[in-house]
């Protein structure tokens, strides 16, 4: 058997549940850049969160 060249390939991971875009700390700014940076710290600290529960 020939073996060929590997193809390169997506891998998605999931680690805790779907984070909601919408409602988060902070969701309720009406200042577009405030609210932006809220979701980035909310979204920031879950994935540190659940990085650190990984085994």
């Amino acid at each position: 058997m020939k073996q060929g060249t590997p193809k390169p390939a997506a891998v998605h991971l999931a680690f805790g549940p779907k984070i909601d875009m919408e409602h988060f700390p902070g969701s309720d700014s009406p200042d577009k850049h405030e609210r932006r940076s809220a979701r980035a710290t909310y979204i920031s600290n879950l994935v540190k969160k659940d990085y650190d529960r990984f085994p």
